[in-house]
């Protein structure tokens, strides 16, 4: 009987930003062989910028699912001009995992390829796509357990983990909890300025993970710098 390999032959943790951030990558996809590389995807952010050791905050989105897992990695930049509101954002890459194997192989292999996308693309912060009701016990014991692995991933490279349901996602990016499939992948499109509409639907379920995190963001940040303003003017003698 075969002993089981250690955890940590697998990958190392890293607990710390500056371990996770020595000079972050902007590759398209994981060099995984059963991980589909986005096609046409936009330019790195130029150094300086996100990524690049910038304010800008990099997402990484996980759409879990056993067969196929949608991943997509965004940056937020920084409004360029004072008083500007509006943030913008680019994506770095977007694809899908699709581990090999059955059963536990399987959850092993789709392990090691979420803990692959972390330790390339050092993100702050992941966005998670929380289990959501279904009629079909089967589909969701497989996307729990897909869940599971990507929260486990996340866990052991330190990476904070937000967790959305679908309808937030389409409330974020679309503006109605009702939207469908198509309806969110034309706004991804449009708020990445992307060429094409990502592909597959699980890679674009995954951008939209991230815009709905880093709009979240957004707005937490101004109202902690309302906060900050209130709480200075109330000092004023």
């Amino acid at each position: 009987m075969r002993s089981p390999r250690p955890r940590a032959a697998r990958f190392r943790m890293l607990s710390t930003p500056e371990e996770r951030h020595p000079g972050r990558r902007t590759a398209a996809a994981t060099a995984l062989p059963w991980a589909s590389a986005p096609r046409g995807a936009f330019p790195a952010p130029p150094a300086g910028g996100p990524g690049g050791g910038g304010a800008g905050l990099r997402v990484i989105g996980i759409d879990p699912g056993i067969a196929t897992c949608g991943y997509a990695v965004v940056e937020s930049t920084p409004p360029a001009a004072a008083g500007t509101v509006r943030r913008r954002y680019a994506a770095v890459a977007w694809g899908a995992l699709r581990p090999p194997g059955e059963g536990p192989a399987r959850l092993a292999a789709l392990h090691d390829g979420i803990a692959a996308l972390l330790a390339e693309h050092a993100p702050d912060a992941a966005a998670v796509e929380q289990l959501f009701h279904t009629r079909n016990v089967r589909t969701a014991s497989e996307v729990g357990q897909a869940r599971g692995v990507a929260l486990l991933a996340c866990v052991e490279s330190a990476v904070p983990v937000a967790e959305y349901t679908p309808t937030a996602v389409k409330l974020a990016v679309a503006g109605y909890g009702g939207a469908d499939k198509q309806q969110v992948r034309r706004m991804v499109t449009v708020q990445l300025g992307l060429p094409r509409p990502p592909s597959p639907d699980d890679a674009a379920d995954a951008l939209g993970l991230c815009l709905c995190h880093l709009a979240g963001e957004g707005l937490r940040g101004r109202q902690a710098e309302a906060v900050a303003r209130r709480a200075g003017l109330a000092a004023r003698p």
